[in-house]
């Protein structure tokens, strides 16, 4: 049995235990314990892909929370348990795109983090909700593309850490944790030093924590994470075997961590994304067959994700439409013409609808981008020219209109569009 499994099955024996209760006549005490376990049960239930049932356990907490903390608004344990409810609803939200909804949710964890501060301002637990409140709102921030206001709320979750630590509560994990989002938020404004200091901070932040508790699988997959961004940098630097060289070993890492836990997607996203990351490299060596195998795999983890939440947009837009893009990429390298365009076109109408009705986050723009790009080389390669033009000025109508959102991925690809059109207009 799994370690999800193993706390899913204490979760559900402590609400069982409750289920024999009569609410009207359970304590305040013996309520909140009971939405702290349905919080326990809803987060296993999220990371196991079961977002129905995650969404229904949060539900029930959220409406004994709020009952709770409206018989006893200025208890701090009643406000915290309600504030939980809160976040977690706002995060299933965050993770299926209804951006609309995250951030009431995640303003509203904020508050109740001030209040709880205000309460009691040298409380660990209380300024630990401050920091995640703030870095919350950032996450959301670099999502939307608000790379200047995200490193503002990432900031004010650097001041309640340092104040943490002032206190003599160790942040490592913390710390690790925000330079991770630091990075994230730099990489796109271009700022190259800050982001790779914060890159390997990130790095070594987790490095230490394995070195104090080595056998720790949280700790390993958030290092095997950091190598992915560590990566990203050794890419720009032109730096090929550098980034092969951190990202190979991850694939084993990854692989034993799911042996452990075969139901925990966050592990199984993580494989996902080393794949895609690999296979993007080894697009750009040329190595096209390994490139598409690599790719594919990446594809069937993502639909096998989907398959377990379909509601989860990143698994679509982050995994499977890219990695489904390098496939396409490698068979029109290959002459595979028609196969190419089919490849594009099993995604493209709906992603080009996700993009008009503005319903998706960043990669979204970046994936639509590529596509259009590959699309107008397709049509090219087909013999038509007026067609393949009218896909690069499509590029330029989705990255074009907002220069200052431009990453360095997005300026190659516009760049790349801008010179195909001119030169076969």
């Amino acid at each position: 049995m799994g370690r999800l499994d193993t706390l899913d099955a204490v979760g559900v024996k402590a609400l069982d235990y409750y289920a024999h209760q009569d609410e009207r006549q359970l304590e305040a005490e013996s309520l909140g314990r009971r939405a702290r376990a349905l919080h326990l049960l809803g987060e296993i239930s999220n990371l196991k892909g079961d977002v129905d049932v995650a969404l229904a356990r949060f539900t029930l907490a959220a409406q004994t929370t709020k009952r709770q903390l409206e018989l006893d608004p200025t208890n701090p344990q009643r406000i915290f348990d309600h504030a939980q409810s809160v976040f977690w609803l706002g995060l299933l939200a965050y993770y299926e795109g209804r951006y609309s909804d995250v951030r009431p949710a995640f303003d509203e964890y904020l508050a109740f983090a001030e209040q709880l501060v205000a309460i009691d301002g040298e409380d660990e637990r209380w300024l630990t909700e401050l920091f995640y409140a703030h870095q919350n709102l950032g996450a959301l921030l670099v999502e939307q593309q608000r790379w200047q206001e995200a490193v503002v709320s990432f900031d004010r979750a650097l001041e309640v850490l340092v104040e943490l630590e002032q206190l003599g509560y160790p942040q490592t994990q913390s710390r690790a944790d925000l330079n991770s989002w630091l990075r994230d938020a730099h990489l796109p404004q271009l700022n190259f030093e800050q982001a790779q200091f914060h890159s390997a901070q990130e790095t070594i932040g987790y490095q230490t924590l394995l070195e104090q508790d080595p056998g720790n699988a949280m700790y390993r997959m958030a290092l095997a994470v950091s190598f992915r961004g560590d990566a990203k940098f050794a890419m720009i630097n032109n730096d090929i075997e550098g980034a092969l060289g951190l990202l190979l070993p991850q694939q084993m890492e990854i692989m034993q961590l799911i042996a452990v836990e075969p139901d925990n997607t966050a592990l199984l996203e993580q494989q996902a994304l080393l794949y895609r990351q690999i296979s993007s490299i080894r697009l750009l060596q040329g190595e096209w067959e390994l490139a598409a195998s690599l790719a594919n795999t990446c594809k069937e983890l993502a639909e096998s994700l989907q398959k377990r939440n379909d509601s989860n947009l990143f698994w679509r837009t982050g995994i499977d439409w890219p990695c489904t893009h390098i496939v396409a990429a490698v068979a029109l390298h290959l002459g595979q013409i028609a196969q190419a365009s089919d490849k594009v076109n099993s995604y493209f109408p709906q992603l080009m609808k996700m993009y008009e009705d503005n319903t998706a986050g960043r990669d979204v723009e970046m994936v639509l981008a590529n596509s259009a790009l590959l699309l107008g080389d397709i049509a090219l390669a087909s013999g038509n020219q007026s067609e393949a033009v009218t896909y690069w000025q499509q590029v330029n109508t989705v990255l074009g209109d907002e220069p200052e959102s431009l990453t360095p991925r997005s300026i190659v690809v516009l760049i790349t569009a801008l010179k195909l059109s001119l030169i076969h207009i």
